[in-house]
Parts: structure tokens; C-alpha cells; sequence
């Protein structure tokens, strides 16, 4: 087992001190710079090499005045003392100071302990970011953050709330195995090329509403929720658009389906239709949520969003895995509707699997074929192999077998009862011989 890394404290970081020059966001109370000094000093400095008009854009872009991204040889000298001060008077005495951040390298906050709530909301990036393997005690506000550049927060841990509303990655948005404990917000987020999702732990809430990923979107082997009842996680994508790939392989939904109201599959959807990987209809959290979530999911959205689903595997020509949501769907079906109107949902699983099962219209086939040799034999007159023989031919009138080996005179001078149960016999055997090629044609895809 590999040893996590020790985190350094954040106040020996000197870009977490530049972005937080003017002072930190206290645990038990939040600082705001009325005059935003941190912000505008951080992206002057990220926008020094800029041309006005890239530099203009990037403003507009993150929701600040493009006063913020000029200006930087002006404050440079004041900067770098305050910095240099400022980094001294955070920590020990024997502590040597590093040097200001070189604006040609990469931003390095990896394996950082941030023991405070980051705010870094309307910043611009425009260097390589790197918070891998760090951890956030508090919150961490990215809201309408810019990222040029690539952003990496692989293996990254938000013990609290994450917040990346309305962010931009113009590069690449790595969060392989990024573990996040309570709120993931990603609403109106632009993922310009690869957002890689893969092997990340969404606790509670996963919200990508509106979320715009021009290039492939990687989720393979996430897992949205714990199998803990005192812990929600609702995955929603409501309204986001997918350009590219978008892969959910492996990826499990242990407590809610995804929200998938008005989203866009425009290519290629990979997802694991495996029970394991998916709730139960039957799953008590479905009609559950966390407090702080501004929708409730239930069974009717479940059930939409295995529609959803799929309707874009179907579009794929991906049979096998259509179905599996299909079964879902008839299921869902069944618990929302009430006992009258959900039984032939309910029937309809229990014959058939939902049109998938060969086995369970074959077996019920063959008991009705057997059982029903009882009456024959006791209230139509026949032996045992006689009222075999008429049991498969009152099943199989089709092939007309009763004309030709059975006297239609005995049958005609029946009990009454024995003819009614004959009559449910060949319709019963009807409706089962229809469930049988059902399954047939979705195992063989005979389409």
C-alpha cells in the first residue's frame, strides 16, 4: 500500500500567499477585501505578458474589469516586499523564504494542506495548475475561475463543499481520483478539451447542470454515493451538453440515477448496464435527498433518465445495454404507478423479464403443459399420455393437432368446467408463446 504524501501547509506555499496577499478566509469568519486587492494583484500578475485585447477577453470572460489583468510593472516591487512580508510573518521564525512565484513556471499547490476556506472565484490562470494529491479542510470556491492552461486536481481531496460554478478550462481538467465529501458543483461550467473525471468519489451531491463539455468527458470507474443511508449522492447533469465522448465505464451509482433532464448525447455514450453498477428500483434512497439540494429526486425522474438512456444507446445500436435500461424503465414503471395500474408492469417483469427472459415463458409454458393433464385425465376421461398428447395440442391449435388425433364429439360433451379451463389454457399459451419469441428476438436481435 503506497503511503500518502505529507501536505505541506498552505502558508508555506508562496502562490497560495500571492492568491492570498491581502489576507486569508477564516474558518469562523469570512474575510472579504472590499476592494478585492488579492484578486486584482493575482491577476495582474497571471495576465502581465498578455496583449490588451487576449487580456480584455480573459477579463470578460471571468467576470472582472479589465483593469484587474493591467498594470503589473506598476505594483511589481510592492508585491514582491508584501510578499516576501507577508510569508515571513505566516510562519516560524526559522522559516526561509522561497522566493515570488516565477510567472514562467507552473503553478505548483500540490500536496498542500489548505486549512482555510479557499476563495478564488473570478481568478484567471494562465499558467499549468497543479493541486494534485492536495487537501482542502474547507471550503473551496473556483466560481467562475479561468484556467488557460492545463488544471490538474488528481487525487485531490475536498473534505467540504467544492465550488467550480460558471469555471473555464480552456486545456485539459484532470480530476482522476479526486475525492469529493460533500457538494461538487460544476453548474454552468465550460470544459473546452478533455475533463477527465475518472476514479473520482462524489459523496454527496455531483451537479454538472448546464455544464458544457466540448471535449471527451471521462468518467470511468467514478462512484456517485456510498452504500451508507445517512449519505445522498445525486449525480445531475440536467441541461448539460456532451460534444464528444462521454464515458460512464465502471462508473457506479450506488444511491441515485443521474439527473439527466434535457441533456445532450451528441456522439458516442459508454456506460457499465450491469445491476452492480446501478440502484435498485426498490432502492429506498431513490425518493431521498440532502438537504442542501434545490430538487428531489424520485422514481418518476429514474425513471426518465433510464429512458434517456436509453433512447442514446439505442441510437448507438447497442441492443444489449438498451435493454438493460429498458427493463429498468418497465420496473420503475411498476413501483411509481398504483397496484391496479402498475400490475401489468409488474406481469409483465415476472413472465418475461421485462421481454429479455427465454427461460421464465419456456418454463411457465412447460408447467402449463403438465399441470393441466390433471384435468383431462379426471374430468375429460383421457389416460395419461392421451391427455398429454391433447394438453400440447390445445396449447399449439395452430399446428391443428386436435382435429386430427382427438374426437371432437368427447370434447364437445365436456363438463363446462373443464372447457373453461381449456379455453385459458390455449390463451394463457398464446400470450406465454409471445413472451417467448419477445425474448428470442432481443437475445438474437432479430430486429
Amino acid at each position: 500500500m503506497t503511503d500518502k504524501p505529507k501536505l505541506t501547509p498552505a502558508n508555506e506555499n508562496p502562490w497560495y500567499v500571492l492568491m492570498t496577499l491581502y489576507g486569508e478566509q477564516d474558518e469562523e469568519e469570512v474575510v472579504n477585501d472590499p476592494d478585492d486587492q488579492s484578486r486584482a494583484v493575482w491577476n495582474a500578475w497571471s495576465c502581465q505578458q498578455l496583449y490588451d485585447d487576449a487580456a480584455a477577453e480573459l477579463a470578460k470572460q471571468t467576470g472582472v474589469d479589465v483593469a484587474e489583468t493591467r498594470g503589473w510593472s506598476l505594483i511589481a516591487t510592492e508585491v514582491k516586499r508584501k510578499h516576501r512580508a507577508e510569508m515571513e510573518d505566516r510562519n516560524d521564525d526559522d522559516f526561509t523564504y522561497p522566493g515570488f512565484p516565477d510567472f514562467e513556471s507552473a503553478i505548483q499547490c500540490s500536496e498542500i494542506q489548505f486549512c482555510n476556506i479557499l476563495v478564488l472565484e473570478n481568478r484567471i490562470f494562465t499558467q499549468p495548475v497543479y493541486f494534485t494529491s492536495a487537501t482542502f479542510t474547507q471550503d473551496a470556491d473556483f466560481n467562475s475561475a479561468t484556467f488557460t492552461q492545463d488544471a490538474n486536481f488528481s487525487s485531490a481531496t475536498f473534505t467540504q463543499s467544492a465550488y467550480f460554478d460558471s469555471a473555464t478550462f480552456t486545456q485539459l481538467a484532470y480530476f482522476f481520483s479526486a475525492t469529493f465529501t460533500q457538494r461538487a458543483d460544476f453548474l454552468f461550467a465550460t470544459f473546452t478539451q478533455d475533463a477527465d473525471f475518472s476514479s473520482a468519489t462524489f459523496t454527496q451531491a455531483a451537479d454538472f447542470s448546464s455544464a458544457t463539455f466540448d471535449g471527451p468527458a471521462k468518467f470511468m470507474a467514478a462512484r456517485f454515493g456510498v452504500r451508507d443511508e445517512t449519505e445522498t449522492c445525486v449525480p445531475i447533469f440536467t441541461e448539460a451538453a456532451f460534444a464528444r465522448l462521454v464515458s460512464f465505464r465502471d462508473a457506479k451509482f450506488v444511491t441515485h440515477y443521474p439527473v439527466l433532464e434535457g441533456t445532450e448525447f451528441r456522439e458516442t455514450l459508454v456506460v457499465t448496464a450491469k445491476s452492480t453498477h446501478w440502484p435498485s428500483a426498490g432502492q429506498p434512497l431513490l425518493d431521498q435527498a440532502a438537504k442542501v439540494l434545490r430538487k428531489v429526486p424520485t422514481k418518476e425522474v429514474a425513471k426518465d433518465s433510464c429512458a434517456r438512456l436509453r433512447h442514446a444507446l439505442g441510437k448507438q445500436g447497442m441492443p444489449e445495454d438498451e435493454h438493460f435500461f429498458y427493463r429498468r424503465e418497465m420496473k420503475l414503471a411498476g413501483a411509481i404507478d398504483p397496484w391496479n395500474r402498475g400490475f401489468p408492469y409488474r406481469l409483465f417483469g415476472w413472465v418475461s423479464d421485462y421481454g429479455y427472459s427465454i427461460a421464465r415463458p419456456a418454463n411457465a409454458l412447460l408447467a402449463l403443459w403438465l399441470w393441466i393433464i390433471l384435468v383431462y385425465t379426471e374430468g375429460g376421461g383421457f389416460g395419461v399420455f392421451e391427455a398429454l398428447g391433447y394438453s400440447f395440442a390445445n396449447m399449439f391449435k395452430f399446428f391443428g393437432l386436435q382435429s386430427i388425433y382427438f374426437d371432437y364429439e368427447i370434447i364437445r360433451n365436456w363438463p363446462a368446467w373443464v372447457k373453461v379451463v381449456s379455453a385459458t389454457q390455449t390463451v394463457l399459451s398464446f400470450i406465454l408463446l409471445f413472451f417467448l419469441g419477445l425474448g428470442l428476438r432481443t437475445r438474437f436481435r432479430l430486429r
